[in-house]
């Protein structure tokens, strides 16, 4: 007969190599007898349980069996190591399912050793909950998985195009800052080109030196981090705009000189959109626009 060895069978040969050379040589010298369709009265074997009648254990230890099948003129080895009952649980159906996916994991080249078993399994469809083998579920789970991949594109599309706009949008107040002429209207020039560039219901600033209603608004600005986004109620520098109770949110931006954590004035954007300056945005555009204001405004600061 032909004797062939499973990927599996052959690790457990190799371990007894490694480990026993004795245990390995007895094995081997069994699969040469077995192979020679020798009688072996000193042995005895034990057709398997489970739905595993064409598979046979050869007992070589007391906790180790040698586990074949014949299949016409082929002697097809599937273990060398451990008890068959290892094989057995994954045909019984009271067994434990993370024994099942233990073994599985660890034996990754099980499905390729045994591909009839592929077709036989049946799984439950997401769609509909009908039965289906284990290759349409596959294609199932790989089309779900385009799909997610289509979203994500969408989504990073999506997001690319309004970075497209926001970048048109910040050159447009750039050029528009630089036509601006007139010093003494240079910052009422900051607030008017950004309500015009980025389509603001609402816009104003305050420089502190020329300031007389700052209020709380100062010693807000200087704590500040990073720009604020969120709730417009109650937020200092509201109540510079000419319809401050209609605004629901706002970004508050301090103005600053490199290196300097006090500020020398505040810029104050606001909206009746509770969305459009929520308080969980990103604020890496509004701190761009921080710093151009901060840069053209400075030389009106001492």
């Amino acid at each position: 007969m032909n004797l062939w060895l499973t990927p599996h069978a052959r690790e457990d040969l190799d371990y007894w190599r490694q480990s026993q050379p004795a245990m390995a040589l007895r094995v081997e010298k069994l699969l040469d007898r077995l192979a020679a369709c020798e009688e072996l009265p000193d042995l005895g074997h034990t057709r398997l349980e489970f739905g595993l009648v064409s598979l046979m254990s050869f007992k070589i230890a007391p906790e180790h069996r040698l586990v074949l099948e014949t299949l016409s003129d082929d002697l097809i080895v599937h273990q060398c190591r451990f008890h068959y009952l290892i094989l057995s649980k994954l045909m019984t159906e009271h067994t434990d399912a993370q024994a099942v996916a233990d073994f599985l994991l660890a034996h990754p080249e099980f499905f390729e050793d045994n591909p009839e078993l592929t077709a036989s399994l049946k799984l439950s469809s997401a769609l509909g909950g009908r039965t289906i083998s284990l290759q349409d579920r596959q294609v199932e789970v790989l089309r779900e998985k385009i799909r997610q991949l289509e979203l994500k594109l969408s989504n990073l599309m999506r997001i690319a195009k309004d970075n497209d706009a926001i970048i048109a949008n910040f050159h447009q107040w750039t050029l528009q800052l630089w036509r601006s002429q007139d010093a003494n209207d240079l910052g009422e020039a900051v607030a008017e080109t950004l309500k015009e560039a980025f389509d603001l219901p609402e816009a104003t600033l305050r420089l502190w030196e020329h300031c007389t209603d700052a209020g709380d608004a100062r010693a807000f600005a200087d704590q500040l981090k990073a720009p604020y986004c969120g709730a417009a109620s109650g937020k200092p520098g509201l109540t510079w705009l000419s319809n401050a109770a209609a605004m629901h949110s706002a970004a508050l931006i301090p103005l600053r000189k490199p290196d300097n954590e006090q500020s020398f004035g505040l810029l104050v954007l606001a909206s009746p959109d509770t969305q459009r300056f929520s308080g969980d945005m990103v604020t890496d555009v509004l701190s761009r626009i921080g710093e151009t204001a901060s840069a053209v405004l400075e030389g009106l600061v001492g």
